[in-house]
């Protein structure tokens, strides 16, 4: 299951109050961050994505969880999307949103399969 640790003083609660849905096109592909839906407790929020990809339409949430060293980054359990590079790469523009949050916020320790984006 693809996943990003985004270290340092990143939150949850700052990237859902900071949340504007975007679109990102590279070709056929298009990637979207549709919704953000904070939990009560502030350490979990869902974010609703779609991601196109020539004939290939997918809707998944991704779910961001508050650490102790900052915030993982990965599909939420009830999403199962074929793992494509676009729905790899929506999860990394998600984590590169939570890194330019703070110039103290790095990657960390990731499965996405592909180069994470440049701050």
């Amino acid at each position: 299951m693809p996943h990003a640790l985004i270290e340092g003083p990143c939150t949850v609660r700052s990237y859902c109050e900071r949340f504007e849905s975007r679109e990102w096109r590279d070709g056929d592909r298009v990637i979207r961050t549709v919704a953000a839906f904070v939990g009560r407790d502030a350490v979990s929020a869902l974010v609703e994505c779609a991601v196109v990809e020539g004939y290939l339409r997918q809707i998944f949430l991704v779910l961001l969880l508050q650490k102790r060293e900052g915030v993982l980054v990965r599909l939420f359990h009830g999403s199962n999307p074929e793992k494509t590079e676009g729905v790899r790469l929506c999860l990394a523009r998600i984590g590169q949103e939570m890194v330019a949050q703070d110039p103290a916020c790095r990657w960390g320790q990731h499965t996405l399969g592909i180069p994470v984006p440049p701050r």
